[in-house]
């Protein structure tokens, strides 16, 4: 087996597309295939909102699309609910539907990093490169059905620039340096952690000529223009991203190797509802590409002529996943301690989902200027690290979707901030619970009609969410209540009083005072017992003031607790310990439901300490 032509000469651009597209779309259907019938997965916080917005988006309200963030500017959250809604008008509002954009996200990553590949070292390189992708671990299996808005998404844009630049074997002018400046500057639209491919560009450029790095400099600033004139919606954005440059500091190398390598070789998962996967062989397979995409590096460049550009061209890769490693390093939310929660490992997961493309990208160059015995080598050990792959997902895989992937959007409770609110304008939505807020909600409740009925259900939980803000016999109530009366009404007589019960959640969480009209009594005053028992006794045990609670009161309580209680538990421990609650947790057994409800519980309660009161 000997080095491909290609790589000398370079692949033609539509040849680079079209590996593009094919691995791209090899990707796509195998993702399809783990969300049809792979191990039950579910919808965080974050990419409910952003679900959300795609439904309402959907139904036609773009207008509200910046208001639908859930922080002060996520650019990739309103890309992603765009994308989202021509899918849920036409095939159905549902969770798994939404997950069809971040699936489609990266599997255009995982393309690009194959053409990336291919055009350093030919067509078998892009082949290497998707053995090693079909090896991911579990963890990265699942964030690629994870549309947070921000991080396989955002990566799709740097490798495309990088691609521009270095895909022709030929050194780029004026015109392929701007290109590639402006598609890896329009990548801070989704995240800053997109910037670590500037420097990388910003060297290639300096090695190719004046005029390519003339033409990179002056379209870095002109992709971030979107950035900068989508952050005026929210004064609090330019705060934010100042912020987060201010805390920028060097890792100390110990908790850097443990946030890249440690933490990866412990068999995990994205969300506590799915239970561990064996992952060893893949991420032993990672590091090993890694390790021979780094380690190579000074091979690759005695494989390529002497020219400054061919040298710099042939050492891309490593520089990318240098310059990753760097930005890494310099993020302290990343690196830093995280809280032993279970549902809080998306958050530290997430930045990830840079690493496996670049990786593969690195391993499939070294590999694909192997020649002779070592190259067919290589070729075994990447066909046995896609296989295991293929195996391992295959072997989790069910008779159908899972149940969650089949819940409307609806049950996603949170602001709505489409459906109108009164004069003056507040800035928070705790504070919507005003006369007019009411009122404005219920005209237009009333007046409004939409294509999709769950887009009338997230309007209806809306104003159910004001009327809970105050008590249940203030001015307008009465009138919020006509309008969700109104909702109820137009579903057959067998729905109308569950569906009473579920536009009652979001009033109801809140336990307002005062007296509901006679219909709405019962859902709005119905006990839970196991939930408040579980608050009771967290309560107790926090009642002393200590940092933590007592592991064998802790154990004890828990032990004649429902999962119900258990979650009220744990959600009790967060609000008044904060996320660190889980420190003091005894060991308990894993997959138990209540040891999951408790642990679940501390995600919910301890929120306001991670993310600020609302």
């Amino acid at each position: 087996m000997s080095a491909a032509p290609a790589a000398q000469a370079g692949l033609p651009a539509r040849t680079l597309l079209g590996l593009t597209g094919a691995v791209s779309l090899a990707l796509l259907l195998l993702g399809l295939a783990e969300l049809a019938w792979g191990p039950s997965t579910r919808i965080g916080f974050e990419e409910g909102q952003n679900a959300r917005a795609g439904l309402l988006v959907a139904c036609g309200h773009l207008d509200a699309l910046w208001a639908l963030q859930y922080r002060p500017f996520c650019g990739g959250c309103s890309v992603d609910a765009l994308l989202a809604a021509p899918l849920l008008r036409l095939i159905g509002p549902t969770e798994g539907v939404f997950k069809l954009v971040p699936l489609a996200w990266t599997a255009l990553g995982g393309g690009l990093s194959a053409a990336l590949a291919a055009a350093l070292c030919g067509r078998r390189a892009a082949l290497l490169c998707l053995g090693l992708l079909l090896g991911a671990p579990a963890v990265a299996v699942e964030l690629a059905m994870t549309g947070w808005g921000n991080h396989a998404e955002g990566l799709a844009l740097p490798l495309a620039g990088l691609l521009v630049l270095i895909g022709p074997a030929t050194a780029p002018g004026l015109m392929r340096g701007a290109a590639s400046g402006a598609l890896i500057s329009l990548g801070a639209f989704y995240t800053a952690s997109t910037a670590w491919a500037a420097p990388v560009a910003l060297a290639l450029a300096a090695a190719a000529g004046p005029r390519a790095l003339i033409g990179l400099l002056a379209a870095l600033p002109l992709g971030l223009l979107p950035w900068a004139w989508s952050q005026p919606p929210d004064p609090r954005a330019w705060e934010v991203a100042r912020d987060r440059w201010a805390q920028l500091q060097l890792a100390p190398p110990a908790a850097l190797w443990r946030w890249l390598v440690a933490e990866a070789l412990r068999p995990g998962v994205l969300w506590p509802s799915i239970g561990p996967r064996a992952d060893g062989l893949a991420v032993a397979a990672a590091a090993a590409a890694g390790a021979l995409g780094l380690g190579g590096a000074a091979a690759l460049l005695r494989g390529v002529g002497p020219a400054r550009w061919a040298r710099a061209r042939a050492a891309a890769p490593a520089l990318g996943l240098l310059a990753l490693v760097c930005a890494y390093a310099l993020r302290h939310d990343l690196w830093a301690p995280e809280p032993e929660l279970a549902g809080y490992a998306p958050f530290s997961w997430r930045y990830r989902a840079a690493l496996l493309p670049l990786v593969a990208w690195a391993g499939a160059a070294a590999a694909g200027r192997l020649q002779g015995p070592r190259a067919w080598a290589a070729a075994a050990v990447v066909a046995l690290i896609g296989a295991h792959g293929l195996l391992r997902r295959a072997g989790a895989w069910s008779g159908g979707i899972a149940p969650g992937l089949q819940r409307p959007l609806v049950d996603l409770v949170g602001p709505d901030p489409s459906l109108p609110a009164g004069q003056p304008p507040v800035r928070r939505a705790v504070d919507q619970g005003r006369q007019v807020d009411l009122e404005a909600g219920a005209a237009a409740l009333a007046a409004h009609r939409d294509p999709l009925p769950a887009c009338r259900v997230v309007h209806a939980l809306e104003l159910s969410r004001r009327i809970g803000l105050g008590p249940l016999d203030r001015p307008g109530a009465s009138t919020a209540f006509d309008a969700l009366d109104v909702v109820i009404d137009e579903l057959p007589e067998a729905q109308r009083e569950p569906a009473r019960a579920h536009l009652a959640r979001p009033a109801a969480a809140q336990r307002p005072a005062g007296a509901p009209p006679p219909a709405w009594a019962a859902a709005l005053r119905a006990p839970h017992p196991a939930e408040d028992a579980g608050r009771a006794a967290a309560a107790a045990l926090t009642a002393e003031g200590a940092a933590r609670p007592d592991p064998a009161a802790l154990a004890a309580q828990l032990q004649g607790l429902s999962p119900a209680g258990a979650a009220g538990l744990g959600a009790g421990l967060g609000a008044a310990l904060g996320c660190g609650a889980a420190a003091g947790l005894p060991p308990l057994p894993a997959g138990d439901p209540a040891t999951e409800a408790l642990r679940s519980g501390l995600a919910v309660g301890c929120a306001p300490w991670r993310w600020g009161a609302p």
